[in-house]
């Protein structure tokens, strides 16, 4: 090899080369410990129980050269009797001025940018408390419009504009995620595999003026029913909003779960909830009342609680939860609960 190759070949060496995007990678979560005493109608129930939630939360973000916006979100969550571990959601993300594209198991549009009644703490009537007592349904999932869970699906968020932004997704088959692949109709028309082609569509608007903040948010979910199932084709909407000033926020949502049999054994779902709640430094107090109503069965939820700081992450709070439902297996009672939760 000639000199001139030789140092030919070391000036190309030795020139700076273009950075190469980097990853940042981010591990969070949460742990929290649930004591409770509770009483209902149901016979033979337990009145008291322990229960612990964790979440273990991957973020990865990167910025390409030419501007790319892209990512990951992996969320695992330990099971309830089993006590292993399992993924809940995970997607990849591309992004840029022109909004963000979202690939993967994770909520939709519609869930995303909606909002219901204030909450602190735990949650109140946006927790599991019927996990302890009351209602065989999951009445939070009834706080918004009928969506399609961590399905996998494909979301487009658009970019923020004057506080306004809008999204849309398409979800092929209704509870089917991960490495799972619907390859034939479904035959059993109990199965839970009951709608196709879901379209998720949603819209929000935040603001502050004059130091009074608002927040709006509406939501629209279409689904196929599959052929050989008892389901029909259902349209599901729902429509919130929250007002807030100096520490303060009132709000509330009203939703339309139509022909939907997503969250209930039967259609016509149709719920509203109202609450305020009031933040200040370390602290903050709330209460919220959930109206549910069934063919034939309604549901009456009131929520108090409370939640304080008390070293960052560190949070501590009591809920109290009265239910009355016409359903006389489940009837009236109570949710007494402290929780303890560190999120990290």
């Amino acid at each position: 090899m000639s000199a001139a190759l030789l140092a030919g070949a070391a000036l190309a060496v030795m020139q700076p080369q273009p950075a190469e995007a980097q990853l940042t990678v981010k591990l969070g979560g949460f742990t929290t410990f649930r004591g409770a005493t509770f009483d209902g109608d149901a016979p033979g129930a337990t009145t008291r129980e322990f229960q612990n939630e964790v979440e273990i939360h991957v973020a990865a973000d990167g910025k390409a050269d030419n501007g790319l916006l892209y990512g990951a979100r992996i969320e695992l969550e330990n099971e309830g009797a089993g006590g292993g571990i399992v993924t809940d959601e995970a997607s990849v993300y591309l992004g840029g001025a022109w909004g963000r594209l979202e690939f993967g198991d994770q909520d939709g549009a519609a869930d995303q940018l909606f909002v219901f009644a204030p909450t602190v703490g735990n949650g109140q009537i946006d927790e599991d408390w019927f996990d302890f007592a009351g209602p065989d349904i999951d009445t939070d999932d009834l706080l918004l419009p009928t969506d399609t869970s961590d399905s996998t699906k494909v979301t487009y968020m658009t970019p923020e504009i004057g506080g306004l932004r809008a999204g849309v997704s398409y979800t092929p088959q209704l509870d089917s995620e991960g490495q799972n692949v619907v390859g034939l109709d479904p035959t059993d028309p109990d199965t839970d595999n009951l709608y196709k082609d879901l379209i998720e569509a949603g819209i929000g608007y935040e603001r502050e003026v004059a130091g009074f903040s608002l927040e709006i948010g509406a939501g629209y979910v279409h689904g196929d029913a599959n052929d050989g199932t008892e389901a029909e084709d259902f349209d599901a909407w729902g429509v919130g909003a929250q007002v807030g000033y100096q520490g303060f926020k009132v709000g509330g949502a009203y939703n339309d779960n139509g022909d939907s049999l997503i969250e209930t054994d039967d259609p016509d779902a149709k719920s509203w909830n109202v609450g305020v709640s009031y933040e200040a430094d370390a602290w903050g107090v709330a209460a919220q009342y959930q109206k549910v109503d069934l063919p034939g069965r309604g549901i009456d939820i009131y929520a108090v609680g409370a939640a304080y700081q008390v070293a960052s992450g560190l949070t501590v709070g009591p809920d109290l939860i009265f239910f009355d439902d016409e359903d006389p297996e489940v009837g009236d009672g109570y949710v007494a609960l402290i929780a303890v939760n560190l999120e990290f």
